[in-house]
């Protein structure tokens, strides 16, 4: 079974990626949905994050990720204890995948993970695609996402590794600025992993 990884930036079509591989049949595993998962259920990380955020930081439906994000604009330093409660957690459930498509017997499957190379993950996996898209299209994907702008968007930017290092640090380049054109993409990687 061949592992890829996805990364990129923010709204450069990363989930748009994952989801034309579930579409062809391979399997797939979005760290942000994980992460949307712990925070609701796992009573452990909510205790941890309230201790680390306050009181105002966990509700009725676990950790509340606005809450955060005000936080972290303005106590950037806190990222870092915030990833070192999270990120063991995301990497059970991301283990726990990865060893049910080896029961199913899946050629391939796809982790969609946003700080991929800024974890080291990308040394577990067997292929990297860096998802890119024109700064238009980002910007217009950015001002359309809910809870999202401009200035959380260059935050999240500044967080990340420059799209042009992870290009340069992968094995495919998929440009998601139309659909069509992506899926095509996608397509000829499958076939390349595959065959």
């Amino acid at each position: 079974m061949k592992i890829i990884g996805i990364t990129g930036s923010i709204g450069t079509g990363k989930s748009t990626v994952l989801g034309i591989f579930s579409a062809e049949g391979i399997p797939g595993w979005q760290a942000d949905e994980a992460v949307s998962q712990i925070y609701q259920s796992n009573t452990e990380v909510q205790k941890e994050i309230q201790n680390l955020f306050g009181r105002s930081s966990v509700g009725q439906n676990g950790v509340k990720k606005n809450k955060l994000k005000e936080i972290l604009s303005s106590q950037p330093e806190l990222i870092k204890p915030l990833e070192n409660i999270v990120h063991p957690k995301v990497k059970e459930h991301r283990q726990k995948f990865i060893d049910a498509c080896h029961q199913l017997n899946s050629p391939l499957v796809v982790l969609e993970i946003p700080l991929l190379f800024e974890t080291g993950i990308d040394k577990e996996v067997d292929y990297v695609i860096v998802v890119t898209a024109s700064p238009e299209v980002q910007l217009k994907r950015m001002r359309e996402r809910k809870g999202m702008n401009e200035e959380w968007f260059a935050k999240i930017q500044e967080w990340q590794m420059d799209n042009t290092v992870k290009i340069q640090k992968s094995d495919f380049i998929v440009t998601s600025d139309t659909h069509a054109d992506t899926r095509s993409q996608i397509r000829l990687i499958i076939k390349e992993l595959t065959h």
